[in-house]
């Protein structure tokens, strides 16, 4: 079988996905089968592109500090409906190339993709909350659920995306897939004893930190968290600062609310931007409590991260964030600031919280890249029968 992968460039998340499955995907290939990746004009072997890239090179795949991008090298994913780097012919000569693509985060017109193609959806904010997002984004979604009925199978990283989409679309839910998303074998590792050392060094004292991980733009609800920790008493905020790591997403410039903003000019509110992977494991593994306000679920890859660590999290109620992690999160009202309040205030309360009385979350790539090959071989039988 001769398997095609491709992501939204740009979008961090969807290059995120789209590797870790691509590595996935190629411990499970068979001798005759064959994992290609497209970049919107060129494809090219995934056992190739390992070969021409150096150990240096894959090194600087790794995220630094307020670096823009996941790296200097994208893994060769471009989106179509981007940068005008789409190119009708290479992609009509590339689903020739392959028995099925894994579209992910974005999808070619029907009218190009053929049968050949398995968009995975991960989000339907666009719709569900236009107000955070570009209405070109809205109008395109729109656009892709009238044509979704052409498409073989879709996949999606939720149940409650999935219930979300055969809603919206009328599409039969049993042609949407859930794969949830895995985490690096990093995010499982031990703590070490110098991880306390990498706190010091920004600042941070193991559980005297309250954590918020992802896109920092006013469509993560992150309003409401501000609000939610400049209500907490001086002293514990002295004590335990709220600190956010994550770049500028593709949303809405945050506005800090009024009242938080004194606790940003005191550093009690402190933006550390993107983080690599190393620092977020020790980051999830000693804080008081991650927080998670976002409605909206993307990949729910920050979640899964932290779940794998065994962090405590909280979680906004009724999203996607919240089936994806179940009883092992507390859930909160999104937009309701004084409960945000109180679970902080009840963290305090009841002292460091014991990192051993949270259940650690299994999130794989083997197993994501499995339910993939499953779709596959059903989307690549189905075909060879009709024919």
């Amino acid at each position: 079988m001769r398997i095609g992968v491709h992501a939204q460039s740009g979008a961090q998340a969807a290059e995120i996905y789209a590797r870790g499955l691509t590595h996935g995907l190629q411990r499970r290939l068979l001798p005759d089968d064959k994992l290609f990746e497209f970049d919107g004009l060129r494809v090219e072997l995934f056992s190739e592109r390992k070969k021409r890239l150096s150990a240096p090179t894959l090194r600087e795949l790794e995220p630094q500090p307020n670096a823009g991008s996941i790296g200097r090298v994208s893994m060769g994913f471009v989106s179509h409906y981007f940068a005008g780097l789409f190119s009708e012919r290479a992609h009509a000569r590339y689903i020739r190339g392959v028995d099925v693509s894994h579209s992910i985060g974005c999808a070619p017109p029907p009218s190009v993709a053929g049968g050949a193609v398995v968009p995975l959806l991960a989000d339907l904010s666009a719709l569900s909350k236009p107000r955070w997002h570009d209405c070109s984004e809205t109008r395109q979604l729109e656009r892709f659920l009238h044509q979704i009925d052409q498409f073989p199978m879709l996949t999606t990283v939720s149940d409650f995306t999935r219930a979300e989409v055969a809603a919206l679309s009328g599409l039969d839910p049993r042609r949407i897939a859930v794969i949830a998303p895995g985490v690096d074998e990093l995010f499982y590792e031990a703590s070490r004893a110098e991880d306390e050392l990498e706190l010091q060094a920004i600042g941070l004292l193991p559980r005297q930190f309250f954590l918020y991980v992802g896109s920092v733009d006013e469509q993560a609800n992150l309003s409401t968290l501000l609000q939610a920790y400049a209500a907490l008493p001086e002293r514990v905020k002295a004590w335990l600062p709220l600190v956010l790591a994550g770049g500028r997403g593709r949303g809405c410039t945050l506005c800090v609310p009024v009242a938080a903003q004194r606790d940003v000019d005191s550093g009690n509110i402190r933006f550390l931007g993107r983080v690599p992977r190393f620092l977020l494991r020790i980051l999830y593994g000693h804080a008081r409590l991650t927080l998670f306000p976002s409605t909206m679920g993307g990949f729910g890859l920050a979640l899964a991260e932290a779940l794998a660590c065994g962090a405590p999290v909280a979680v906004s109620r009724g999203s996607a964030l919240a089936d994806m992690a179940g009883p092992l999160a507390l859930q909160i009202e999104a937009e309701d600031v004084w409960q945000w309040r109180d679970i902080l205030s009840d963290q305090i309360d009841r002292g460091a919280h014991a990192a051993c009385a949270v259940q650690r979350a299994k999130f794989s790539w083997d197993r994501a890249a499995e339910q993939a090959m499953l779709v596959y071989e059903h989307i690549v039988g189905a075909r060879r029968t009709a024919a």
